[in-house]
């Protein structure tokens, strides 16, 4: 039996929280995590917007490929600011989203952030997405040829993915489609997660966690599976780490699907 849920918590260094998070089995188990740009004004609206157009489709009979799914959540949302009378900029937000179809979740990553899962034997491995200078491809560039050229000027290979149990030593075009596909046969948890994953730092001596340290805080639990257990998990971690000094500097939103044992 799966179980879903997510949460998200503004970070100790921020004032607005820009990220979001959505979950459901209605009609297939999918979830959605988006991250607003911090410095582009209202992207905690774009985050929003971006989420629910992304359960849409989500909710939809057929679920697009990769480019099409990434194409219409865009189009459709700037549309929506466009009657709000808002810019396009308020739409820089990354969108992460992972779905359950014939036993195999499948997540379409659209600029960075991070997957965090565990096998059934019990082994966890993580993936962190990033980009050169912290300027993730958002899908915002999709929408003007000026912007994606704009983006390429700085060359194509400006994206780095840290594949734990698949080591990637040399950096991807930034046009790369990011998409995995995990059998529920052979993974128990699958967990989306903004980069907020990557900000849990000792303040005292700026020493900062590592995914992999972070990732079983998030992942391994003795509390029951309900319907907060996401929540349950990021509160218990951050009381854990402001013990230790740590604190969560960015925002944190962490979807997640887990089979019962």
């Amino acid at each position: 039996m799966l179980h879903l849920s997510s949460h998200y918590i503004i970070g100790a260094t921020h004032s607005e929280c820009q990220d979001f998070t959505l979950h459901s089995d209605v009609p297939i188990p999918h979830l959605v995590v988006c991250d607003g740009c911090s410095s582009s004004l209202g992207s905690h609206v774009g985050a929003r917007i971006l989420a629910k157009t992304a359960q849409y489709l989500l909710q939809q009979p057929t679920i697009p490929d990769y480019h099409d799914f990434g194409q219409y959540v865009i189009n459709k949302g700037q549309r929506l600011v466009s009657q709000m009378e808002l810019p396009n900029e308020v739409l820089d937000s990354t969108l992460l989203v992972a779905f359950v179809q014939n036993d195999i979740v499948t997540a379409y990553i659209y600029g960075d952030g991070c997957i965090l899962y565990q096998k059934m034997e019990g082994t966890i491995g993580t993936i962190n997405i990033e980009f050169a200078d912290n300027a993730p491809y958002y899908l915002t560039y999709w929408l003007n040829e000026e912007h994606q050229a704009a983006y390429a000027m700085r060359g194509d290979d400006l994206m780095y993915i840290d594949d734990s149990l698949n080591p990637q030593f040399n950096p991807q075009s930034f046009r790369k489609p990011l998409i995995y596909h995990f059998p529920l046969a052979e993974y128990k948890t699958i967990a989306l997660t903004s980069d907020g994953a990557i900000s849990c730092v000792d303040v005292e001596n700026s020493d900062k966690k590592t995914l992999a340290e972070v990732a079983p805080q998030l992942l391994q639990s003795d509390k029951p599976l309900d319907d907060n257990f996401v929540e349950q998990r990021i509160l218990t971690m951050q009381q854990h780490y402001v013990e230790q000094q740590v604190h969560i500097l960015d925002d944190l939103a962490v979807a997640m699907l887990t089979q019962a044992e």
